[in-house]
């Protein structure tokens, strides 16, 4: 996990509370980063699950298979497969809320939020 993978509003573990990260945060973890080469000690990625796919307002369509706020535009399984309008985009990189989030605003500009 690196520093530069997270943005402000991200939710991650830090020091196992879920938090939302702030500048502050963000400026800690690359401080960390540069002086200790690490920062998992503290901050670490939440894994993705069923539990927060629904909290971020995805739906469960059929077992396994997640559609964001009624709509086939955005899909994701649960092995971590993203399409969007049923075309394949990504799989390995969306273990963890904070990629899920990273993406979803890449791709739609909006924050992925917490219901």
């Amino acid at each position: 996990m690196k520093a530069n993978e997270f943005r402000i509003g991200n939710t991650v573990s830090f020091s196992g509370r879920v938090l939302n990260c702030s500048y502050h945060d963000i400026s800690n973890m690359a401080k960390m980063e540069i002086t200790e080469g690490k920062i998992s000690d503290i901050y670490e990625p939440i894994p993705l699950t069923k539990e927060w796919l629904l909290k971020f307002k995805w739906f469960e369509i059929k077992d396994g298979q997640f559609i964001f706020k009624d709509n086939n535009y955005l899909s994701i399984n649960e092995d971590g497969c993203l399409y969007v309008e049923n075309n394949y985009v990504a799989n390995e990189d969306i273990s963890f809320v904070h990629q899920l989030q990273n993406l979803h605003f890449a791709l739609t500009g909006e924050e992925l939020v917490l219901i």
